[in-house]
């Protein structure tokens, strides 16, 4: 065989390849199983302000391990659904252990199932499921070991650290 009829014979293997992988692809979805891990239909419901729902503008949600979908607001602190009710946390400035801050930025689970709440301008908020409460960090310029910030709008961790990340809005002139 030339090195032409090689090259037609290789375009078109690369060819059916590709029509194969795109119709698997658009088949895949109907092939997943249609039920949740409990073998029911999945079910959607729409939480508003009447279901208890402190904001309406939501910054990210997560699932914690005992099934809780936990929602971080903008500017209403953390509203926690469990199936049944809402409970919204909040920043009660009488109360050290609430929230640190009401804008709740970032909602994460680390990989022990600690739920960590990064507020804009208030520090990091570490929540205790036993006390239903929370421990706040916040920065300390003499302690070169807290965190860098209090604007913390973004958590997450690797294999070996957790961060805590903080973005800075630097206006270049």
């Amino acid at each position: 065989m030339t090195r032409a009829g090689e090259s037609i014979l290789v375009k078109l293997a690369t060819k059916f390849c590709s029509i194969i992988i795109f119709i698997v692809l658009m088949l895949l979805p109907w092939s997943l199983p249609s039920h949740a891990q409990g073998g029911g239909q999945l079910k959607f419901e729409n939480l508003t302000r009447k279901d208890g729902v402190s904001g309406s503008e939501v910054r990210n949600v997560i699932q914690d391990e005992q099934g809780r979908i936990w929602f971080g607001t903008r500017f209403n602190g953390v509203n926690v659904y469990d199936g049944y009710g809402i409970e919204v946390y909040t920043h009660d400035p009488n109360d050290p252990r609430s929230l640190a801050g009401d804008p709740a930025f970032s909602v994460y689970k680390d990989r022990r199932g600690t739920i960590w709440v990064a507020t804009l301008g208030a520090g990091l908020s570490k929540f205790n499921p036993e006390t239903e409460s929370f421990t706040t960090y916040r920065h300390d310029p003499d302690d070169p070991a807290s965190i860098w910030d209090d604007s913390v709008q973004l958590v997450f961790e690797d294999r070996d650290k957790f961060y805590p990340q903080l973005f800075l809005n630097i206006a270049l002139t």
